[in-house]
């Protein structure tokens, strides 16, 4: 089973006008650790992202002939996530393009109901997403696998059951950012604020019930927390393996945590060599 992972394509001078250029380029973290996931239990996965590919997307396709497709889509990508559906779909059009991420979990009917979308992945992706690609694979059925909706082929949107959150976020492996190029994610163009930049999600979910954000209907009102061990077997791993420079971690530590008594030895020993 050959999977193609794709964080679509963001117009940022839509968003950020004249100052576009001077924007962070973050590894897409949802995509990479799905990727991660999948990757470890036997899934041939390959990773696209728009932001920092060199390749045309029609040449990866040529080169890998994926057995399914996924997608991450935020609101703002709800329309470039549409298009690209489409021209998929008029390339490939028997394999299964599954769209996963914020907007699908709230709304995942705005990515269904075009047609071109086969599947829709609601909150973590992980476990859902591998349970639906390793169905597709055996040609099993997969009208019943919790965290999905679907689209018959009658136009109906029809949702599965609920999937449950991870218990325990340590089982997760380290995002798969080998597969990335990472000198080409940045926090500034200029590259003052240091020369890589790697995402470290530490937990999911807030224990707060602010009225203007959404985050707590997509976790349940839970938060759950990673072991300080874990955090720190990634930290390690960023900084032995691609160069990852400590100092805005550190910083921060300094300042927003001193009201914890912030020990910076404790992260420092891990990003200092």
């Amino acid at each position: 089973m050959k999977v193609l992972l794709i964080n679509p394509f963001y117009a940022s001078e839509n968003y950020y006008g004249s100052i576009s250029k001077l924007r962070f380029v973050f590894p897409p973290v949802g995509l990479l650790s799905i990727a991660a996931y999948i990757r470890e239990r036997g899934i041939d996965v390959s990773v696209y992202d728009f932001e920092t590919s060199d390749k045309d997307l029609k040449e990866i396709l040529e080169e890998y002939q994926p057995d399914a497709i996924g997608m991450t889509c935020q609101t703002a990508l709800v329309k470039n996530t549409l298009r690209l559906s489409k021209e998929l779909k008029a390339i490939h059009p028997d394999v299964p393009i599954i769209v996963g991420g914020w907007h699908c979990t709230y709304r995942p009917q705005d990515l269904l109901e075009p047609g071109d979308i086969d599947f829709a992945v609601v909150g973590e992706g992980e476990l859902t997403f591998m349970e639906l690609v390793d169905a597709l694979d055996k040609g099993k059925s997969t009208d019943n696998i919790k965290g999905t909706v679907r689209r018959a082929q009658d136009g109906e949107i029809i949702w599965a059951a609920e999937r449950e959150l991870m218990e325990n976020l340590d089982d997760l492996p380290i995002m798969a950012i080998d597969l990335m190029p990472v000198d080409k994610y940045h926090t500034s163009p200029d590259l003052m604020l240091g020369q890589r930049v790697a995402l470290i999600s530490m937990s999911r979910g807030c224990p707060a019930k602010c009225t203007f954000c959404a985050i707590k209907h997509g976790f349940n009102f839970t938060s759950r927390h990673r072991t300080m061990e874990s955090v720190f077997k990634e930290i390690d791993y960023y900084r032995d393996n691609y160069n990852i420079d400590c100092k805005n971690l550190l910083k921060t530590c300094r300042t927003k945590w001193n009201f914890l008594n912030f020990n910076p030895g404790l992260v420092g020993g891990h990003c200092v060599s």
